[in-house]
């Protein structure tokens, strides 16, 4: 999960396209480990992921809209392909 340009880059940024996922985490850890992400930080939670990649794929077992910048996009599943520090995603359960 990543809030739109809210994020900065993540702590090990290089040139290839980082990528955070968040996992199951409650509402509360939601919101305790937001101020450290936001200052680019790492945050060490079971079930919070630091990746390198260029594409990701997007699954959900229920239906689940594609939105960005406002614009709807389609649904799930979904392969985005990454631009450099261009794509931040937030995803609820």
């Amino acid at each position: 999960m990543a809030t739109a340009s809210a994020l900065r880059p993540m702590p090990f940024s290089t040139r290839h396209h980082d990528c955070l996922h968040c996992g199951e985490v409650s509402v509360f850890d939601f919101i305790l480990y937001s101020l450290p992400l936001k200052a680019g930080k790492f945050v060490k939670h079971p079930h919070v992921h630091y990746k390198q990649t260029t594409h990701i794929k997007l699954e959900s077992d229920q239906p689940c809209l594609i939105e960005a910048d406002g614009e709807h996009l389609g649904t799930l599943p979904a392969t985005v392909s990454l631009a450099g520090r261009q794509l931040n995603f937030l995803s609820g359960r």
